[in-house]
């Protein structure tokens, strides 16, 4: 049977064609079963990295500009693979030192992740207040700190960001902290510049979805990306000048890349300003609708429409963001939200507690919506949700996930003492 797309997927707007970007896309989607989305996070992310810590974006915030994504495809039809070959194809002739040392795949700990990067070593004998001093053989400070890092089981690194030292690491390499690990081979890394790309499948992605899982902070400094080929391609039949385009674009970046590895800050056009003020700031600022599960991703979608933005200008030529920089990076930024809630809204992700029957997610939704149609305007609370619908086989994530699915409302009625009880409702169809 032939491949068909999923008809409920997230939708990438056309506004991330901009500049370079559509010249990209419109040269190489043709011609490839990689999702346009995949090969826009995967060139953000590596533009971002290959430009190192000379740019600083300057605007409510001062901050790094380096982009870190997860793509979220099924193995086989996620083509997470496909997109790296493409970004590689146009990439790699940028900066040969960048693409031979300043790439791996490897994110096991926080040591090693501080080590891939390290400029000096603790000596073993250094009292307190004492200087650090250059290990033999190692590179100095003013050395090359990029690190693209694009793990292919990011699951793995998803369990292990909990409890021991790489979530800090990465949270740290994240906001652009030095970083030291202090244990008895200590390293340090002076400005680092360490950008991830993750590789996951949906349903791996949703197994963290989980309270507990999310609190520590890390994977909100992801922009979470659902790939999955757009067509199917078995043997593309590419123009005669298709690597002269390439070659092209090559070009083109090279001298984005120069440009974007000087000393500066990228700051903001009028224009620019006044659309994050007037509009982006007011939607995003505000995460009342959101469930607890989708806060983690959408608390840092401000800083992160800045890095994506200012990514976008220098990968133009120019250290001033523009409307249409904004526009794009909100772009980005938007689908990923939408990739995150697709997740949440379709992939089962906590099992039922021991004992419990097991009943299949969609009836469960079914029972839920029954059951507010039934209490009408009144609503229902969670605690009723949970104990008197559900028989407490459904923890708090899971049904978030049901009323975002169901687009049910919620406010908060006053009662004679205490605090205003929340209830969740239905809203009448016009």
């Amino acid at each position: 049977m032939a491949f068909e797309p999923t008809k409920d997927r997230p939708v990438l707007s056309d506004k991330v064609k901009h500049g370079i970007m559509g010249k990209i896309l419109d040269t190489v989607s043709p011609y490839t079963e990689a999702d346009p989305a995949g090969i826009v996070a995967t060139t953000l992310a590596t533009y971002s990295c290959m430009i190192g810590t000379g740019r600083k974006i300057k605007g409510p915030i001062t901050q790094p500009i380096n982009c870190w994504f997860i793509l979220m495809g099924e193995t086989g039809i996620g083509r997470k693979g496909t997109a790296d070959n493409v970004v590689a194809s146009y990439m790699s002739g940028i900066d040969s030192y960048f693409w031979e040392n300043c790439r791996t795949p490897s994110l096991s700990s926080g040591e090693g992740l501080t080590y891939s990067v390290r400029d000096v070593k603790l000596s073993d004998n250094m009292g307190v207040g004492e200087n650090y001093e250059m290990e033999e053989g190692l590179p100095n400070v003013e050395s090359v700190k990029q690190m693209l890092v694009t793990s292919t089981e990011f699951a793995g690194v998803m369990s292990k960001s909990q409890g021991g030292t790489l979530g800090p690491v990465l949270r740290d390499a994240w906001d652009g902290k030095n970083l030291a690990i202090h244990t008895k081979d200590a390293y340090h890394s002076t400005e680092p510049h360490i950008t991830v790309l993750g590789h996951v499948t949906p349903t791996e992605f949703g197994t963290k979805l989980k309270s507990h899982d999310m609190a520590g902070g890390t994977y909100n400094r992801f922009l979470p990306m659902f790939v999955e080929m757009p067509h199917e391609l078995p043997w593309p039949e590419r123009p005669d000048d298709y690597e002269e385009q390439l070659k092209d674009i090559t070009d083109n970046l090279r001298n984005a890349f120069y440009f974007g590895t000087e000393e500066g800050t990228v700051t903001f056009g009028e224009e620019a300003k006044q659309f994050y003020v007037s509009v982006i700031y007011p939607e995003y600022n505000d995460t009342r609708e959101d469930s607890e599960t989708m806060k983690q991703f959408t608390t840092r979608r401000l800083p992160y429409v800045m890095r994506v933005a200012a990514t976008y200008a220098l990968m133009n030529n120019r250290d001033v963001i523009s409307r249409e920089d904004l526009e794009a990076a909100k772009s980005v930024v938007d689908y990923s939200i939408e990739s995150a809630r697709y997740i949440e809204g379709n992939i089962v992700t906590v099992k039922a507690p021991k004992g419990a029957t097991k009943v299949p997610f969609e009836e469960d939704i079914q029972l839920l919506k029954e059951a507010l149609e039934q209490a009408g305007e009144e609503g229902l609370s969670r605690h009723h949700i949970s104990y008197n619908v559900f028989g407490n086989r459904r923890i708090r994530h899971e049904v978030d996930a049901m009323l975002l699915k169901l687009e049910a409302k919620k406010r908060r009625v006053p009662l004679p003492t205490g605090r205003p009880r929340e209830v969740v409702y239905l809203p009448v169809a016009d």
